[in-house]
C-alpha cells in the first residue's frame, strides 16, 4: 500500500480526535473509582485500560466495517445495541456497590482506621471484566466517520487507522487517570472512606444513564 501525504494527514487527524474523545468520563473514570475500591495498584488499572483500549477500538473498527458493508440501519441498530450492554454493566456495578454501602450500616462512634479502610468489594476478576467490558462493548462514534474514508485505502489502511486510533485513545487514558490517580493520593481520604461505596456507586449508576441518554 502506498501511504498517500492526504492519508497521513488524514491519520494525524484522527489520532488527534481519539486522544480528545477519551475525555468523555465513561473512558476512564470507572478504572479510577473501581481500581480505588478494590485496592488496586495504578499498574493494574492501566492494564485494565489498556485491555479495554484494545476492545474499545476494536469494537469501533468492526462496527465501521458493517458500516461500510450492511449500511447505515446496521450502524443504529448495533450501536445502540452495544451502548445498553455497556450502560447494563456500570449500572449493574454501581447498584451493587450501593447496595454494599446500604448493607455496612456501623456506629459512627469505635470505628478504627482498619474498618474505615476496607470498603466492600466484589470479585476482582468480575470487577476487571465488568470495567473493561463497559468500554470495549461501546464504539467511539467519533471515530466511525473516519472509517468511510479510510475505506480507499483498503484494509491496510483500515488496519493502519485502528493502530492510530488505539495509540490515541490509550495515550489519552493513560494520561487522564495517572492524573486523576496522583490527584487522589494526595488527598486526606480518612473522612469519606466510610462513605466511598456510595460516592462509587452513584457515579457509576449516574454514568450509565448519561450513556443510555445520549445514545443516538
Amino acid at each position: 500500500m502506498v501511504i498517500s501525504p492526504f492519508f497521513l494527514s488524514f491519520a494525524a487527524a484522527g489520532f488527534g480526535v481519539a486522544l480528545v474523545h477519551v475525555a468523555i468520563p465513561t473512558h476512564w473514570l470507572p478504572f479510577v473509582l473501581v481500581g480505588r475500591a478494590q485496592g488496586w495498584p495504578l499498574r493494574r488499572v492501566l492494564t485494565a485500560a489498556g485491555a479495554a483500549a484494545v476492545g474499545h477500538i476494536l469494537t469501533t473498527s468492526i462496527v465501521g466495517v458493517l458500516i461500510l458493508t450492511a449500511g447505515r440501519f446496521v450502524e443504529q441498530w448495533i450501536q445502540g445495541v452495544l451502548h445498553y450492554a455497556a450502560a447494563a454493566l456500570l449500572l449493574g456495578f454501581g447498584l451493587y456497590y450501593l447496595t454494599r454501602a446500604f448493607q455496612r450500616r456501623v456506629a459512627l462512634a469505635g470505628l478504627d482506621e482498619s474498618a474505615l479502610a476496607a470498603p466492600p468489594r466484589v470479585d476482582d476478576r468480575a470487577a476487571w471484566w465488568g470495567v473493561v467490558g463497559a468500554l470495549a462493548l461501546s464504539p467511539g462514534e467519533v471515530l466511525l466517520s473516519f472509517y468511510l474514508t479510510g475505506d480507499t485505502h483498503g484494509w491496510p489502511g483500515l488496519v493502519l487507522l485502528s493502530l492510530v486510533f488505539l495509540a490515541g485513545t490509550f495515550a489519552g487514558m493513560v494520561a487522564l487517570i495517572t492524573l486523576t490517580w496522583a490527584g487522589m493520593a494526595h488527598f486526606r481520604m480518612d473522612r469519606l472512606a466510610r462513605y466511598e461505596s456510595a460516592i462509587l456507586g452513584a457515579v457509576l449508576v449516574t454514568l450509565a444513564i448519561v450513556v443510555v441518554v445520549f445514545t443516538p
